[in-house]
């Protein structure tokens, strides 16, 4: 009789396979730039008209890191415009698009469709070569309670606001066992399930290039700086470790609604997300470049926050 682990593990494995031999490297499109922007939650009638009028990225590359929208419709139609409006889309999952309903089965089931979908629009979920020397590469992620800087170890010490957090996902049973009262996405086993894959990123030999990695949660506790009620949500330590493998330039992330520009280790930790309408008091949020072929410093690398002028 298998054990937990082993389950949750296989069914990873399982998916892998299913998804297939990622993409060569070098059939990413090129680009001369590169943006970032997270949370766009176009689900939100004000986002949607935001992203509508987004004009075209003139030989740029977009990282979009995760919680564009909850239902496939708006995903499709979102993705449809940034593919049109940039030469390359980079994207992974956040957890809004893991809601799911009766039609998608479960969250599991509802990622296959999201990354068969992107397949379908030519946008990027694993690592391409955006220039020579250049590549930018998706981890996905979800939280684990570990990530807090208090111990919860049952119900009665999470915090009620996040107790109900992603309540509206639907994990297979393999990925269940350990959740915190009855709140499946709350299971240890949901962000072992998103490590795993990024998996056959350790086959991959990325040279002397430079990377931009990227994920939807946040790597490292001392980058989140909100409400202590939400810490056990908010993000993984063991994406911290999968990034500090891969020793990035830049490493880009969302989920906390916080703007964040911080260097760890060598390694620039940014957060641009464009969040929820009632946020917008922080002015409106643009689509940050972090790269660009003709800046004459630091391998192209802009170092202080540059908006994408096109906006």
């Amino acid at each position: 009789m298998q054990t937990m682990q082993e389950r949750w593990k296989r069914e990873a494995q399982q998916f892998l396979q299913k998804r297939g031999t990622w993409p060569d490297l070098d059939r990413c499109p090129q680009a001369k730039k590169l943006y970032v922007v997270s949370d766009l939650h176009v689900d939100f009638k004000e986002n949607m008209e935001w992203l509508e009028e987004m004009k075209v990225m003139e030989d740029g590359a977009l990282i979009v890191a995760g919680d564009l929208a909850t239902s496939l419709e708006h995903l499709e139609r979102s993705l449809r415009l940034l593919a049109s409006r940039a030469n390359v889309v980079f994207f992974c999952i956040g957890n809004h698009e893991m809601w799911c309903t009766k039609k998608d089965g479960n969250s599991i089931l509802k990622l296959e469709k999201i990354l068969n979908l992107c397949d379908q629009l030519g946008v990027w979920t694993t690592p391409g070569r955006i220039a020579p020397g250049l590549c930018v590469v998706p981890l996905q992620s979800w939280y684990n309670m570990e990530f807090a800087s208090y111990t919860v170890n049952d119900v009665q010490a999470l915090p009620s606001a996040s107790a109900y957090f992603d309540a509206g996902c639907k994990w297979p049973e393999s990925m269940c066992h350990g959740a915190i009262g009855k709140n499946q996405s709350h299971s240890p086993y949901v962000s072992k399930f998103m490590m795993e894959l990024n998996e056959p990123l350790k086959q991959m030999d990325f040279g002397s290039d430079a990377l931009v990695t990227f994920s939807h949660f946040v790597p490292n506790r001392t980058l989140y700086r909100g409400r202590s009620d939400l810490e056990a949500v908010m993000g993984c330590q063991y994406l911290g470790k999968q990034v500090e493998k891969l020793k990035p330039k830049v490493h880009i992330f969302g989920h906390s609604h916080m703007s964040v520009d911080r260097v760890i280790n060598g390694t620039r930790y940014l957060q641009n997300a464009l969040g929820y309408p009632r946020e917008r008091w922080r002015g409106c949020i643009k689509p940050t470049l972090v790269w660009a072929a003709d800046a004459s410093t630091d391998g192209g690398f802009v170092q202080s926050g540059a908006h994408c002028t096109p906006f």
